[in-house]
This record gives C-alpha cells, sequence and structure tokens, in this order.
C-alpha cells in the first residue's frame, strides 16, 4: 500500500512493507518500492533514500533523492558534528533542552536521540536544515506525540524550513495512528508561538517555573500548547 504525501520539492511516499517481500536486502527492497512508486503513477526513481519509522518496522518513510531536496529521515550517528552545530547557534540553543556544552559532552545527549528512533531531520540540497524528535505517550495516551528538540538552521531560517519539516512530520504521525500532537515552549518565543499558532496549534495552559537558562537568575514558564490532526470521532 502506497500513501502519497504531499511535498513542495519532490516525490514523497509512505509504504507499508507488508506490501514488500520479506527476506530481501537493502536494495531489493529500494528496487521493489520504485516500481510499486511507478505503478502509482510517481515518476521513475534512479535511487531512493529508506529512513524506517517508529511503528513496530511496519513502515518506511522513503522519497526521490535525486535532487536531494525535501528529505525527511531519521538521523544516523554521522549527523553529530552538523546537528551539534546547529543546536549550540547562539539563535538556536536558548529554546532547546540543553544549557551550552563542548562537541565531546553533547556525544551522549545526541546518542540518545539517535537511539530513541525517533529523531528526523529534514536535508535541503544535500545539509540538514532541521531537526525535531516525536514522541509517542504509552498506554491509553497512545494517541498522542509530543514534539521536542526542534530547530532550524539559521541559513534556513524564514524560508518555510520549518513548516515543512512538521506538515511531514504530521503525515508520517497520522500514518502511525496520532490524533493528538503536544508541545512546550518558552513565554519568551514570541516568535516561535506565532509559527505554531498559524499552524493550527492551540495555548492549553502555562507550566510555571518549566524551564531556566544556566545563564539566568529566573526561571522561564513554558506554554503547553496542542493541536489535533483529525476530526474528533462524534460520540
Amino acid at each position: 500500500m502506497i500513501i502519497p504525501v504531499g511535498c513542495a520539492y519532490s516525490d514523497t511516499f509512505v509504504v507499508s512493507l507488508k506490501a514488500i517481500p520479506s527476506g530481501l536486502a537493502d536494495s531489493a527492497r529500494c528496487a521493489c518500492i520504485s516500481a510499486n512508486a511507478a505503478n502509482h503513477g510517481m515518476q521513475p526513481m534512479s535511487r531512493i533514500a529508506i529512513s524506517l519509522c517508529q511503528d513496530a518496522g511496519q513502515t518506511y518513510h522513503c522519497l526521490d533523492t535525486r535532487a536531494r531536496r525535501n528529505m525527511l529521515r531519521l538521523a544516523s550517528p554521522d549527523d553529530q558534528d552538523t546537528v551539534y552545530s546547529i543546536y549550540m547557534h547562539p539563535d538556536v540553543i536558548p529554546y532547546l533542552g540543553y544549557d551550552p556544552m563542548s562537541a565531546a559532552e553533547f556525544r551522549a545527549v545526541f546518542q540518545e536521540l539517535v537511539d530513541c528512533r525517533s529523531f528526523y531531520v529534514l536535508e535541503q540540497e544535500g545539509s540538514i536544515a532541521a531537526f525535531c524528535r516525536t514522541t509517542r505517550q504509552p498506554g491509553r495516551a497512545s494517541h498522542v506525540a509530543t514534539l521536542g528538540t526542534l530547530a532550524v538552521a539559521p541559513r534556513w531560517r524564514g524560508t518555510g524550513i520549518a513548516r515543512q519539516l512538521l506538515e511531514q512530520i504530521f503525515t508520517l504521525l497520522k500514518t502511525q495512528g496520532v490524533l493528538r500532537v503536544e508541545l512546550m515552549l518558552e513565554v519568551d518565543n514570541p516568535r516561535a508561538f506565532a509559527f505554531y499558532s498559524k499552524l493550527g496549534f492551540e495555548q492549553e495552559g502555562i507550566m510555571r517555573a518549566a524551564y531556566k537558562r544556566s545563564s539566568d537568575a529566573h526561571y522561564t514558564d513554558e506554554i503547553f500548547m496542542a493541536k489535533l490532526l483529525a476530526d474528533l470521532p462524534s460520540a
């Protein structure tokens, strides 16, 4: 089963592994996925990038990477230096979860992000333009996902990359059965608040003194926001 996903720059789709014969090597899976894509009216693909998504191994998120644009994939160990440089940028780090640290200290932080298998990077023109982590809630809240560790490389700010990243993340989460997406942001980040509001997030509360930068003498409140990815079923 192939589910088309809207994409401004390249053909993107999600393919269930149930449609792909088991026991195939990655190269053979690429060929099979490419053939399935062509059968569904998509352009022939000379090269496919595959990232295993957080769906109990049942889904790949794939796209044509000939132009190396707008590619959403899971982060890999090779991304550490680039992610570190974005994370530690003076315009970025005030709104992420850790204070400035050395590259050696960041190694453990990044390894945890890679190991969680839900930390995604968006490539643009062959380099990482943005990244984001999704966390599924357990049990009766399994239809809820939390966004975090979201940042855009300074060179890509104001270009629509953050919207492209989240639109692809929302599409991916919907295929995994997520209905509700939550996030938190600092009250001193009005730009982010305006951005998330435009994407349909609504403020649901204030978390008092939930954040503190080592450079600040004071604690910072955080805004709790959420968005529904689909209409609620009727009672």
